[in-house]
């Protein structure tokens, strides 16, 4: 016993072991929701390198590529997985053939937070997220309250509304917080209070999101019995999942909860100002080798052209929309800022491409049981483009027919093979297909899971 204690370093932490365990502890939480057996053996590997933190970018590795096999069709929480994971892999390399601790590309990891909360925040800038009855929010706390019966029936709209103008300040403060010396250690712990809070019903997100203001306070990190304490809770969660204890879920939410909890009390104790001084993004361009001006210059045009993918027709999956209401597509079209999109004039401010504009609609329920988020829905309409992507994901998992009927006009419907219909199968191509994934097109539906429950 003694052997593995010293094995798991658990008498001398540095910030290296703490940056590991807390990525196995993103990872663990959202690969036992999947249970795929790819992803386990990636875990394990993650397990290992608690042991061998040498091999800590073979693990990066392989959770890399098992999240680019999920694309474009990939959650918010898993693309920012993806993000941060190139940001440290090349780093993690360089670790692996040298001594001393990973050098954390602290910038870029602040460049991905700043992204995804304004991106967040402005998505939510719509008519539907503002209403009480309409909201997101709604439905989140409608959800908190089956976990919690003691709430039900508490639910008013003026909690609602607070909760719609908190969630907005929140977003909205946070991306400008970020990038202030005087002010970065407010946006951690407004972050790590806002999604400690949100664990409990959506702890993937909140872990994946604690995690990268975790890496930003390296050299704050909490010593060994916080270690120690992480460690043991995750193992233990591990072994009550295996094993069918009926507790795993709240040793699991404890084991996460170990890292939060005393980051919030270091950043109160802590006193010194933080090592990033308020700068633009024109600022960050100019400084640097250029080898960091080129890393920030793409993941500066990939988070964005991600984030405003919606107005531009490309994509609404994988956007950092996060329990939003944004509509973008023709006659439903709900943001405040943003011009409506129209199918009858071809010529519009914001859309760059025409993949919006040809949807088709569904009606086949058997067609729909082989698509995940479709399968409870009575009827959808998808754009031609997301239908061809289906239709070349068909063929690749070899099904052999998929007959779906689609309604060209109210009066004429249409009977078409997916998989062989030349008009669908093999158009798109590989880019079109692993960049580009669309939400149905559907009123009432854009609350993603909460919707289907």
């Amino acid at each position: 016993m003694n052997a593995w204690i010293r094995r798991l370093k658990l008498d001398s932490v540095d910030p290296t072991k703490w940056l590991i365990l807390a990525y196995v502890q993103i990872r663990f939480i959202s690969i036992i929701r999947t249970g795929a057996t790819e992803d386990w053996a990636t875990l394990l590997c993650g397990f290992a390198a608690l042991l061998f933190p040498r091999i800590f970018s073979v693990f990066l590795a392989l959770t890399a590529f098992r999240l680019f096999q999920q694309m474009p069709d990939i959650r918010d929480h898993n693309l920012v997985t993806l993000i941060a994971t190139l940001i440290l892999l090349p780093s993690a390399i360089r670790y692996t053939f040298h001594s001393g601790s990973i050098p954390v590309p602290t910038r870029l990891i602040q460049i991905l937070l700043v992204s995804v909360y304004f991106f967040a925040f402005f998505h939510k800038l719509n008519s539907d997220f503002l209403d009480v009855q309409q909201s997101c929010l709604a439905r989140i706390l409608e959800h908190y309250q089956t976990l919690f019966p003691f709430a039900e029936g508490h639910l008013s709209p003026i909690i609602i509304r607070v909760a719609i103008f908190g969630t907005l300040i929140i977003e909205g403060l946070v991306p400008l917080f970020l990038w202030s010396n005087r002010l970065q250690r407010h946006a951690w712990l407004l972050l790590i209070l806002f999604h400690t809070l949100l664990s409990v019903g959506f702890l993937r997100f909140s872990s994946t999101m604690i995690f990268l203001i975790f890496i930003l306070t390296q050299g704050q990190k909490p010593g060994r019995a916080a270690y120690s304490a992480a460690v043991l809770f995750l193992l233990a969660s591990t072994a009550a999942y295996l094993s069918d204890f009926q507790l795993w879920k709240a040793l699991q939410w404890i084991s996460w909860a170990t890292i939060p909890t005393f980051m919030l009390f270091f950043l109160f104790k802590r006193k010194d100002q933080s090592q990033f001084s308020w700068s633009t993004p024109i600022q960050l361009l100019k400084s640097g080798n250029l080898k960091e001006k080129t890393a920030l210059f793409s993941l500066f045009v990939f988070l964005g052209g991600s984030g405003f993918a919606p107005y531009l027709g490309w994509k609404t999956v994988g956007v950092f929309s996060i329990y939003s209401n944004l509509e973008v597509f023709p006659g439903l079209a709900n943001h405040a800022l943003v011009p409506q999109l129209s199918s009858i004039t071809e010529i519009n401010l914001v859309r760059v491409s025409s993949f919006q504009i040809d949807i088709m609609q569904i009606e086949d329920g058997a067609f729909r049981s082989t698509i995940n988020r479709l399968n409870k829905m009575k009827e959808f309409v998808v754009p031609l483009t997301e239908l061809r992507r289906i239709s070349d994901g068909l063929v690749a998992r070899n099904v052999t027919e998929a007959w779906i009927t689609i309604e060209a006009s109210p009066l004429v419907h249409e009977r078409v093979d997916l998989v062989k219909d030349k008009h669908y199968f093999g158009v798109n191509g590989y880019f079109v297909n692993k960049l580009i994934a669309y939400k149905p097109i559907k009123q009432g539906y854009q609350c993603g899971r909460l919707d289907l429950e």
